[in-house]
């Protein structure tokens, strides 16, 4: 899970980087299964995962931490993350988005980490609430919505309201 999440995304992104034009965006699909406060259960390792300058470097060290934790004990009894490589890998994917949002910033390029929600896919064994297409929504609109620098290096979602309208919604990670 953590390769295909984090190394698989981190491996194909960072080449792509100076390919991507000044002002563009970059959008990472990760989840709010992924949340600091679901994984992480040591404020010092969530203090470092919110740092305003995280670095690659930390975030692979407290990734190398977390793979050691798993081969110690399976149950990850007393350690500081929950047994989740899923879960793992998204705050992963989240905080790398914050690392690569720092990398571009002075290119003037947008980057968001995104959560589509639970959906009705195979990946859910047809258990989501809501549609592929309603969960791709929110990309839609991260795309064709104007977002300034100050809204980069967030977390979204999307809500929909009664009258099925969507909405993008900061979120906490």
């Amino acid at each position: 899970t953590l390769t295909t999440n984090y190394y698989g995304t981190m491996n194909v992104t960072q080449p792509f980087l100076p390919l991507i034009k000044d002002g563009g965006k970059i959008l990472f699909v990760s989840s709010t299964a992924g949340t600091l406060s679901s994984n992480i259960l040591d404020n010092a390792t969530r203090a470092t995962l919110l740092k305003a300058d995280l670095q690659q470097g930390e975030l692979e060290q407290i990734l190398s931490n977390f793979k050691q934790c798993v081969e110690k004990d399976k149950s990850m009894k007393n350690t500081a993350f929950r047994a989740s490589a899923y879960g793992m890998s998204k705050v992963a994917m989240s905080a790398y988005s914050r690392i690569v949002a720092a990398q571009v910033k002075n290119r003037n390029i947008f980057v968001a980490a995104y959560c589509p929600g639970y959906c009705n896919t195979y990946m859910s064994s047809g258990g989501g609430n809501r549609s592929s297409t309603e969960g791709a929504k929110g990309l839609e609109l991260l795309c064709t919505e104007q977002k300034t620098m100050e809204n980069t290096a967030k977390f979204w979602k999307v809500e929909f309201g009664a009258d099925k309208t969507a909405k993008l919604v900061e979120s906490s990670w």
